[in-house]
């Protein structure tokens, strides 16, 4: 699916929907996981991780504690500096700093 990340977020989507349509909310939890992974890949972080964090409690209340534990420390952690790099980047209340040229 990498050569259509589109098409394969869309289908992630629908996905997502006829999970909660039948109530399976492990495959929600995972397919949803699934889609943030893609949105990041496309360059949609604060997507990717806004994606995550629902997954994150579906996990916990579905007692996946590997599950939990392990999207907790693989999949939101390599947002967060990127998140904070993009807020450095584009927050005009920031100064930036300019390289020197020599």
């Amino acid at each position: 699916m990498r050569d259509n990340l589109p098409a394969a977020r869309a289908q992630y989507e629908q996905a997502i929907q006829i999970a909660r349509q039948v109530g399976y909310r492990w495959a929600e939890a995972i397919v949803q996981w699934e889609l943030s992974d893609l949105v990041r890949m496309q360059g949609e972080y604060s997507l990717a991780l806004a994606l995550i964090e629902p997954v994150l409690t579906l996990l916990r209340e579905l007692n996946e504690q590997l599950r939990t534990a392990y999207a907790s420390e693989v999949a939101v952690p390599p947002l967060t500096p990127i998140l904070d790099q993009t807020k450095l980047q584009t927050d005009p209340q920031i100064p930036q700093i300019t390289q020197i040229k020599n």
